[in-house]
């Protein structure tokens, strides 16, 4: 613990100073500009307090002329004990007759301005000026104090916000990066545990820690898919050793008997053969699952009327189901439009419609039939056999995985899971669903409906086998 915190300081100290410094900046940059603007604010109500004076000393009914003028800022000067605001009164040439400050007179309009109000010191003003008739200048002068406020405060009103910010900054990302480590911490130890193969490890989760809460359960939703997928390996591997072991095991004794009859060696030979065809048959369905999964099956999709290409297969598998004592009924099939391979669609039903010949018994009846539902073409394909409980029909769509059929006639357990990855990759989706009795296999595909060719037109080349066109189902 203490090696690891070791470990952590340096990039904690760095980060928060880091944050501290931008912290000190921002505080700096907001005290400036919330002076700023105060002293702008208080410029604009100073400008308004020199028009409202001047309006005083210049009413509109009153004479203009420089006698005039001055009896009245004498009298208003008379008439205040104290006012920021003086009124200082030229002649035509410039030379001030009225008025306390001894300020050269200044260009007509606002002005902003520096002066000496009897003392040594200078003074910050803004002054406002009118020129009158008779060619004298009449002159409004405020202290504008608000300006040497921010001037004597900013200096030391930014630094002490920039160290405040500084401060609070240095001691908010430390808590925070802390807290930060803490759990990146925890993700480490579990992310090592994993790597040495423990993946029944997960991150703690705590409610309360907002984005880190659901960091932590997303890290661990993984963990669960790589724990899945790494059990369905080690189940896929364990599996295929027991299905490899007996016709090996045959195979082996096979090989082993000695025999000087040439009809008996004959015979042990054909038996070789076909355990050796049942292993091979077992890898090309492997990596025919394998290149379906993966999407490297290299055959385009084309349009394919799925309807005839239903009719086709279970007029074609319809003798098999009745020389295994089962009987087929067949449609109705709604016309419908599919873009797929198909080889693989045909390998698909004639999986499925060999799997009740072999595993549901004498006397089933069964019956595949398609509609469209939306934008979907719907197959199913009902029995009234024995059925699957609901545990198996989840479990039998992984790899050799098998129902409850008993019989020597098995299979290697693949049927169903290349069944499951020819759907998905026509973008489709398949259900085992309880038939009450039997069982129901329900596939969906994403499909279009045929329009009449009066409509349309001639659907020529698309696939070689109608002449039945195109527009989407609505």
């Amino acid at each position: 613990m203490t090696a690891r915190r070791r470990e952590t300081d340096p990039g904690i100290g760095r980060l928060s100073l880091r944050i501290g410094a931008a912290v000190a900046l921002g505080m700096a940059v907001a005290a400036s500009i919330v002076l700023a603007l105060t002293s702008l604010q208080f410029s604009r109500e100073l400008d308004a307090s020199l028009y409202k004076e001047m309006g005083k000393l210049m009413p509109p009914s009153a004479p203009r002329d420089t006698a005039s003028v001055a009896d009245r800022v004498i009298r208003r000067a008379a008439s205040r004990s104290t006012s920021m605001k003086i009124a200082l009164l030229y002649d035509a040439s410039g030379r001030r007759i009225v008025g306390r400050v001894d300020l050269p007179l200044q260009r007509a309009g606002l002005v902003t301005l520096s002066y000496r109000d009897g003392d040594s010191k200078p003074k910050d003003g803004r002054a406002f000026t009118i020129r009158l008739p008779d060619g004298a200048h009449l002159t409004v002068l405020h202290h504008d104090e608000m300006k040497e406020v921010v001037r004597d405060m900013l200096p030391a009103l930014v630094l002490c916000l920039a160290l405040f910010g500084a401060l609070m900054g240095v001691l908010a990302s430390r808590t925070m990066a802390r807290m930060i480590a803490a759990r990146l911490a925890l993700t480490r130890t579990t992310a090592d545990a994993i790597a040495a193969g423990d993946l029944s490890q997960r991150v703690p989760v705590d409610d309360r820690e907002g984005i880190f809460a659901a960091q932590a359960q997303s890290f661990n939703r993984m963990i669960a898919r790589m724990e899945e997928m790494v059990e369905g390996q080690r189940h896929f591997a364990s599996h295929l050793a027991h299905d490899l072991r007996t016709p090996l095991t045959r195979l082996r004794a096979l090989l082993t008997r000695e025999s000087n009859d040439p009809a008996d060696f004959a015979t042990l030979r054909l038996a070789a053969e076909r355990e050796c065809s049942a292993i091979i048959a077992t890898f090309e369905a492997l990596l025919r699952l394998s290149e379906i999964e993966a999407g490297r099956h290299d055959a385009p999709r084309t349009a394919l009327m799925f309807d005839d290409l239903l009719e086709d297969v279970a007029n074609s598998m319809e003798p098999v189901l009745v020389e295994a004592g089962c009987a087929l009924a067949i449609g109705p099939f709604e016309p419908a439009i599919l873009m797929g391979d198909r080889s693989l669609l045909l390998q698909l039903f004639m999986n499925l419609l060999d799997n009740v010949a072999r595993h549901t018994g004498p006397g089933t009846r069964a019956r595949i039939a398609m509609h469209r539902e939306g934008a979907e073409a719907v197959v199913s394909l009902a029995d009234d056999g024995p059925g699957l409980a609901d545990a198996d029909r989840a479990r039998v769509l992984r790899p050799f995985e098998r129902g409850n059929d008993k019989s020597a006639n098995r299979g290697s357990g693949l049927g169903l899971a290349i069944a499951k990855a020819i759907v998905g990759f026509h973008d489709g989706s398949l259900r085992l669903l309880d038939g009450a009795p039997g069982m129901i296999v329900e596939i969906r595909f994403p499909a279009h409906q045929p329009a009449p060719m009066s409509e349309i037109g001639d659907l020529a080349g698309i696939s070689g086998s109608t002449e039945r066109s195109v527009i989407p189902v609505a």
